[in-house]
């Protein structure tokens, strides 16, 4: 009785999770120190964050750790490539990560070299640097096979509006349209499939707009301002939408914030959601990993000192619902490496959805199934190929396989 008990249970689950409430819900403490003004990243299904500063110690970082949501557990990997620094810019190119300027002294020492991680090989190597003057707080994003990053600090100027664009096939950097929200440090930067958004942010005072970047055509057109005014935000994005929240909206540091809003582009609108924790911050980090967000370290109390290495999970309300339907899920892609045919199977009977991307991210197959699939695909090049299963509750599993 109660075996069948518990498979009505996770039948009715599955069948309202789309319609349910989401909640933030405390995880693991992130490896390390406290820590704030760190960046954060998600590779395939693991979160990474490192770098930044501990100002109870006056601490410059160059330490990273991963994160694994299975077993909520933190893992510490190698150590930062660069100098250690903190209000360095990051951005993730299909399975490499992507990680620059910033500042490497406690009293200001802006740098603008760059450097790329490798999961695989948990190794760090240096790229082309920045394409603009060294900064730090700049916002960034990626597209595609490329990555963007503007705005920004360096004491001289004092703000940047420039804009640049990192093609990751040439290691080239070239200086795009200007961001048109005049200059400023401190916003945030995300995308939302060919779209990039950049908006909030410090240049004298505290800002709430917001802008969309089409890198189509190179153009900036403003969007709906975010409901208040705030600096050293942090955002995610989630089932196509944006999510941005915690920060400060008087600079430097006051009134801090523990809100998030959520960003409909079809809508242009944003709508408030959950608060993160009890803990209003500022300087925190934000990432996906699937269905679910996470947020975590940052300052609190005051700018001086009070750091922190608390974890959250934005999912489903009812702890552990999201968790326990992906361990009820077995989902398998195979074989790999490749030849002729790719294969889908999921343990249950919902309609699911395969999606094929190739390294440029460009969609090349999208085909809808139920528990599973064998499809032809002999006429595909040789390489590396991204996959995506979806089913209503977003994505379930993703990877990447190799054609022979």
């Amino acid at each position: 009785m109660k075996k069948y008990l518990l498979i009505v249970t996770l039948l009715f689950i599955t069948a309202n999770i789309s319609h349910a409430q989401y909640a933030w819900y405390q995880k693991t403490n992130v490896g390390g120190v406290n820590r704030q003004s760190a960046v954060g990243f998600c590779i395939g299904q693991m979160g990474y964050i490192g770098t930044g500063r501990n100002l109870e110690t006056q601490t410059m970082l160059q330490d990273f750790w991963r994160y694994d949501p299975v077993n909520d557990s933190w893992t510490q990997v190698a150590d930062f490539g660069g100098t250690a620094r903190y209000a360095a810019s990051c951005f993730v190119i299909n399975d490499t990560a992507y990680v620059g300027c910033g500042s490497d002294n406690m009293v200001f020492h802006f740098v603008k070299d760059f450097w790329k991680y490798n999961q695989g090989t948990n190794t760090w190597t240096q790229v082309a640097d920045f394409g603009g003057n060294p900064r730090y707080s700049a916002s960034a994003f990626a597209i595609g096979t490329n990555g963007y990053v503007g705005t920004g600090f360096d004491q001289v100027t004092p703000w940047y509006n420039d804009f640049w664009e990192y093609n990751s096939l040439t290691d080239t950097w070239t200086q795009k349209a200007n961001f048109i929200g005049g200059a400023r440090q401190q916003g945030v930067g995300f995308a939302i499939g060919s779209y990039g958004y950049l908006g909030t942010g410090w240049s004298g005072n505290t800002v709430a707009d917001f802008y969309k970047y089409d890198p189509s055509n190179d153009t900036w057109s403003q969007i709906a301002d975010l409901p208040t005014p705030g600096t050293s935000m942090t955002c995610f994005v989630l089932m196509n939408e944006g999510y941005v929240g915690t920060g400060s909206e008087t600079y430097p540091a006051v009134n801090l914030l523990n809100q998030f809003w959520r960003y409909t582009p079809s809508a242009n609108t944003w709508t408030p959601v959950a608060n993160c924790s009890p803990t209003p911050r500022f300087n925190a980090v934000a990432f996906t990993i699937d269905s679910a967000g996470y947020c975590g370290t940052g300052g609190f109390l005051n700018f001086n000192n009070h750091d922190t290495v608390d974890f959250w999970k934005y999912a489903p309300s009812g702890v552990g619902v999201n968790d326990i339907i992906k361990k009820e899920l077995s989902i398998n892609i195979f074989p790999n490496p490749l030849t002729d045919k790719l294969n889908v199977t999921v343990n249950n009977k919902e309609l699911s959805e395969i999606i094929l991307y190739d390294i440029a991210s460009a969609k090349i197959l999208q085909q809808k199934f139920t528990n599973r699939i064998s499809l032809n695909i002999s006429q595909f090049k040789k390489g590396i190929y991204i996959y995506e299963v979806r089913n209503k509750n977003g994505v379930i599993k993703k990877g990447k396989v190799v054609k022979d």
